[in-house]
């Protein structure tokens, strides 16, 4: 007998109700006395079945869409009520009390959970028949529950009410109304979940290495996800199926001995049709080491279902052993076998409906904090269910200014800023109005919902993006990723290495003296140890002071021991971070392409190319042309342009994370297209300007492209200094 390699639980998630999981004693008295739908939601374990182990996420229920339809004997029975209802900590009341229906009829109670249709739109539906051909769309579902823009982040579920304690083997319509005004119906339902889940594990045979998945830049692929899926279980699947872009994120576990990818899709049959052509499969590349030597590209192909079916609320586990490299080509990746397939029944979500006849007093919002990217009023993303009426009020607003301290917004704007709902509704959505911030930068406003019961108040935080916004962060050292000989580390400010911390132009002269028509040898001269001079030296923020201002020093290397001497050139060490959401009659939105050296494109058509998400080196990258021998040399020439777009690209930047600690390292710096130098011009404002975003960073009177040199026209008076500033390509988040 086969040995099952997975967990069981159960997770059930059950009302308190007359004689259920809590003791509801001292609730308070209704305050109306005819009947309701109470939604009281408590998790506990049950022996019911056996049913595979899931995370909170997998079984969260942030809203429910409740569909009764007549039953007046047709196959397509008319719609009687629909209602969208929060439930964000586990309770809600239906606003359609239960004596709105008749004593002598039945119904069909159809609930779906969490579906990201719009509650307008399924509220359109007017049968059965038409809530069944509707599909929900999700391009992202195999990253679910992840903090990827377009991925959701919870599982669109289903199921058909009933009464009882035990679901039957067929759904029934229901009595909803025997005819006591003051009573509760008590339902229950079985949410089920429209996607499977899907777990590879991929075990390192003995023959083989698994390398860094980081450095390597693994990841893995779908091919054939199922993307879409009706709404209702039982009707036949025909979904939208996509490939996915490479990923690798927190379903991606990775360690010496075991690859574990957890992904999610939607049903769908492939025995139709060709097969081999048409099935799900994971292709994951794996990095590794075999005989002895690095294979860093290698693509296993993985068929995720061994009867090439994906249903409905199933958990498919595949384990696989890679004891030889795959293919170096993605489109031709190799499979593995053998394979060991498990399939089990997923986590299901039991959830009555029911109550007490005495109203619980409760307040529950669906999100603590939420986004609106580029708008000013936004009324669906959250809701909201209440034991009596609802008020919203701004309790603050701020932003974080170009030096990172937080500023109050002036009571003048924040006048304009509100959130609201429905007069006299306790179950729907609340609108958040604000006007789109005009100073490129964040706004965020914490909003305080009470109601009339005295429930305790519900505090969500809202982070308003405008078109353009920049975001900064503290740095803390530099260096550049030469500074080493060939049989030591790189120095830096945590590894003393080869220590060298500087670097100089060497160059030949004619006669005494420096000529301008020099011959430059093409090579540098490294300073080592207590390095003084230099066109650039590491540096390192000595002091930060409360209005965000920073003392940067250089460092160096006295044997093991780091000092430090005060550097004047800078007093800001902070990273800036611009996004660009679209093109405008001044620039062209798009990643700046790069040459085969991995420099920036010096053409005409780059020139005009903005990066939608680029970050600025700090102080810490501050760059004197008028020393190290640059002095002397044509600012327009191609050797200084080989000496800007080199030292860009070995230069690097260390930040701490500010949530994490964790240390970052930016080693991909480049030279900045014209458009974006301008782009970082017209933000700064001028010297002396109070800009909330940036701060004033170029101040000479030309700063190198790469296409050639640029005009400031907000240079710091006529100093005739050319200096460069390097960026990099950054995610936008």
């Amino acid at each position: 007998m086969k040995t099952r390699i997975l967990n069981f639980i159960s997770l059930v998630c059950c009302v308190a109700v007359m004689v259920g999981c809590s003791n509801d004693d001292n609730l308070p008295s209704p305050k109306r006395a005819e009947g309701h739908i109470v939604f009281n939601f408590s998790t506990t374990s049950s022996a019911t079945r056996a049913t595979i182990e899931g995370n909170s996420l997998e079984s969260a229920v942030n809203h429910l869409d409740i569909f009764i339809f007549e039953n007046d004997g047709s196959t397509v029975p008319p719609k009687m009520h629909y209602e969208r209802v929060a439930t964000a900590s586990g309770r809600a009341v239906l606003n359609k009390a239960r004596s709105s229906f008749d004593t002598d009829k039945r119904y069909w109670v159809y609930v779906l959970a969490n579906s990201s249709i719009s509650s307008s739109e399924l509220d359109g539906v007017a049968t059965l028949a038409d809530l069944k051909q509707l599909q929900q769309q999700d391009e992202l579902i195999h990253l679910t529950g992840l903090d990827v823009a377009g991925a959701p982040q919870s599982f669109l579920m289903d199921g058909v009410a009933y009464k009882g304690s035990v679901e039957p083997t067929e759904p029934a319509s229901l009595q909803l109304n025997d005819g006591n005004l003051s009573a509760n119906t008590e339902l229950a339902v079985v949410l089920r979940r429209a996607a499977a889940k899907i777990v590879v594990n991929i075990k390192r045979g003995a023959n083989v290495e698994f390398l860094s998945d980081t450095d390597y830049l693994a990841g893995y692929y779908i091919h054939n996800l199922p993307c879409s899926s009706p709404l209702l279980a039982g009707v036949a699947p025909a979904p939208e199926l996509r490939y996915s872009d490479k990923t690798n994120n927190l379903y991606f576990n990775w360690s010496e001995d075991l690859i574990t990818v957890t992904a999610y899709a939607y049903s769908h049959d492939f025995t139709t049709g060709s097969i081999m052509e048409n099935r799900t499969t994971m292709v994951v590349d794996i990095p590794m080491m075999y005989n002895g030597v690095e294979y860093p590209k290698n693509y296993y192909q993985i068929p995720v279902s061994r009867n090439h079916k994906l249903e409905r609320n199933m958990y498919y586990a595949v384990t696989v052993v890679v004891n030889a490299p795959g293919a170096e080509d993605v489109s031709q990746p190799l499979e593995v076998e053998p394979m060991i397939y498990d399939t089990a029944d997923w986590t299901e979500v039991n959830v009555s409906v029911g109550g007490e006849a005495d109203m619980p007093k409760y307040l529950n919002v669906n999100r603590k904090e939420m986004e609106m990217r580029y708008i000013s009023t936004d009324n669906t993303t959250l809701y909201f269910a209440s034991s009596s009426e609802v008020t919203v009020s701004v309790e603050e607003a701020y932003y974080y200014n170009k030096m990172g301290v937080r500023m109050d917004v002036d009571r003048n704007t924040l006048n304009q800023i509100s959130g609201s709902v429905v007069e006299g509704e306790l179950n729907g959505n609340i609108t958040i109005t604000s006007p789109l911030p005009t100073n490129k930068t964040i706004r965020y406003i914490k909003f305080v919902v009470t109601n009339e019961d005295g429930s305790t108040p519900r505090t969500v935080l809202v982070a308003q993006y405008p078109l353009e916004y920049i975001t900064n962060v503290q740095s803390w050292y530099s260096y550049r990723d030469d500074f080493k000989d060939d049989d030591t580390d790189v120095t830096t400010y945590e590894n003393p290495g080869s220590r060298e911390t500087g670097v100089s132009l060497e160059v030949e002269s004619s006669g005494g003296g420096w000529n301008p028509t020099y011959t430059w040898t093409g090579n540098f001269i490294y300073h080592k140890g207590t390095a003084n001079s230099g066109f650039w030296r590491s540096k390192v923020v000595i002091n930060l002071n409360e209005d965000g201002s920073s003392e940067i020093g250089y460092y160096y290397w006295d044997g093991n021991t780091v000092r430090t001497s005060v550097a004047t050139a800078s007093n800001n060490a902070r990273l800036y971070h611009i996004r660009i959401t679209s093109t405008s009659n001044e620039y062209k939105l798009g990643n700046p392409k790069l040459t085969n050296d991995g420099f920036t494109d010096p053409s005409d058509e780059n020139a005009l190319l903005v990066s939608p998400s680029f970050m600025i080196a700090s102080g810490l990258g501050y760059v004197d042309s008028n020393t190290g021998n640059m002095n002397n040399m044509n600012k327009d020439s191609d050797e200084f342009r080989s000496i800007v777009r080199d030292h860009c690209s070995k230069y690097v930047e260390v930040y701490q994370d500010p949530e994490t600690k964790e240390k970052v390292v930016l080693d991909d710096w480049r030279l900045p297209t014209e458009t974006e130098l301008r782009i970082i011009m017209n933000y700064q404002g001028t010297q002396g300007s109070n800009a909330d975003a940036i701060d004033y960073l170029l101040n000479a009177s030309y700063y190198w492209a790469a296409s050639g040199r640029v005009s400031n026209s907000k240079a710091q008076g006529n100093n005739g200094i050319t200096a460069f500033r390097c960026i990099r390509d950054a995610i936008a988040k």
